[in-house]
């Protein structure tokens, strides 16, 4: 089993290679998803927001956009990625966005700095989930919100298919939790969850044996329940998606 420290640099290195081309954007990028997300963000007007796992910066350039009176920091393990963030930050000369890199468990921040976080489609690769909740709850001011926007489990995978599915590439994925467990890790924080909706990602493979494999021991039920759908030499696969508003008690 790996180390959280070798997750990391899995993550880091993957993603380095991959966040700011035209194929990883597409993937990720979808602009409708993003404004029901950020329309989550009931703020003060000057906030400061925490952008976590913010990758090529594609939700924290938007908040910087939108709303030019808030302070927008993004942080990310991968570093070149970041560096490249930074840079086209003080290229637009969007001053009110920051881009920071962190080791991918303690946030570098102190205690009490942002009114909110948002964390889009990063937090199955939280090593320490629980320790990354703790961790947004601390760097928070006392009514602060978290916006968490990640894949789970869909019935009637009751065998970790997805996960399965996930790590087969190598970048440092750990699960998609259920909501009932992410519920809970931010209740033991004292956050309650007060609004959601549901959505999908597809993520798209090139096939081989090891995908083969998985599927000939997945029932069809479970690959029904994913959208599976194989082509030529590719594989894609359909996961529901809980965009989670949570305050605290």
């Amino acid at each position: 089993m790996k180390t959280n420290n070798e997750l990391v640099e899995a993550s880091r290195n993957t993603f380095d290679a991959v966040l700011h081309t035209q194929d990883y954007h597409n993937l990720l990028a979808d602009d409708v998803h993003l404004d029901n997300l950020l329309q989550m963000i009931n703020v003060e007007e000057k906030a400061r927001l925490l952008d976590l796992g913010t990758g090529a910066g594609y939700v924290a350039f938007e908040m910087a956009r939108r709303w030019p009176e808030r302070q927008i920091v993004g942080v990310d393990v991968a570093r070149r990625s970041i560096s490249i963030d930074q840079n086209t930050a003080e290229e637009l000369n969007r001053r009110n966005v920051k881009f920071y890199p962190y080791e991918g468990i303690k946030l570098p921040f102190q205690h009490d700095e942002f009114n909110g976080v948002i964390c889009r489609y990063a937090f199955h690769h939280c090593p320490e989930p629980q320790t990354t909740v703790s961790e947004m709850s601390r760097v928070l001011k006392a009514d602060g919100i978290v916006v968490l926007s990640d894949p789970v489990p869909t019935p009637p995978d009751n065998v970790d298919f997805v996960d399965a599915f996930q790590r087969l590439r190598p970048d440092g994925h750990i699960c998609f939790h259920p909501k009932r467990f992410l519920v809970d890790m931010f209740d033991r924080e004292g956050f309650m969850l007060v609004d959601y909706f549901e959505s999908s990602i597809t993520y798209p493979r090139e096939i081989d044996e090891r995908y083969k494999a998985l599927l000939g021991r997945t029932s069809k039920a479970i690959q029904d329940a994913y959208r599976i759908v194989v082509d030529g030499d590719k594989i894609s696969i359909t996961v529901n998606v809980l965009n989670s508003l949570f305050k605290r008690v």
